[in-house]
């Protein structure tokens, strides 16, 4: 309902129980009135903003995550707290985004070594490196991710070979459907 006028209880309702329960809980016991409703009615009463305590499992998920995942990724498993919220918290707790760190040549020769044999996710965890890291080496490297080369089908007549093979660039596999 837009422009309603408010009623002095709902007024009293928003000053008493605001800075403890939050707008989500004040919109869901005040008929009527929305969500943005309500924190802008708090903010013309100068009420202070609503800041729920941090919970363990966010202060976990943070020192866990914040400096190798960094704050965009901690905001996604977070979405009831701002990005500034989480980043404000972080600094807090003296934590900071890792800096990556440069490679050295065992790395890179344990990758063009077997990466093709083994991918990425056995890679990151031999080098315990993550996903993305190993990804985007792999990319400047020019290394192709052995799950996504395109496969390429080859047939030779049965007089040449006895059966139809499906040749693929890195594996040669069983006798392939063919669709007459």
């Amino acid at each position: 309902m837009n422009n309603q006028i408010w009623k002095q209880s709902e007024t009293e309702f928003i000053t008493k129980n605001y800075d403890t329960h939050g707008p989500s809980w004040c919109a869901e016991r005040l008929n009527f009135r929305t969500l943005d409703a309500i924190r802008h009615k708090a903010t013309r009463l100068n009420l202070p903003r609503y800041c729920p305590n941090w919970t363990q499992r966010e202060v976990k998920l943070i020192e866990n995550n914040y400096e190798f995942h960094g704050l965009a990724w901690c905001a996604k498993q977070m979405p009831n707290r701002t990005k500034g919220a989480i980043h404000k918290k972080a600094k807090l707790l003296g934590l900071t985004k890792k800096q990556p760190s440069s490679w050295s040549q065992e790395e890179i020769k344990y990758l063009k070594k077997n990466y093709q044999r083994l991918g990425l996710k056995e890679c990151s965890y031999n080098l315990d490196r993550t996903y993305f890291a190993i990804r985007t080496k792999t990319r400047k490297l020019g290394l192709t991710d052995p799950s996504k080369t395109k496969k390429r089908t080859i047939a030779y007549r049965r007089t040449d070979l006895g059966n139809y093979v499906h040749v693929s660039r890195l594996r040669v596999k069983g006798e392939p459907k063919i669709r007459w």
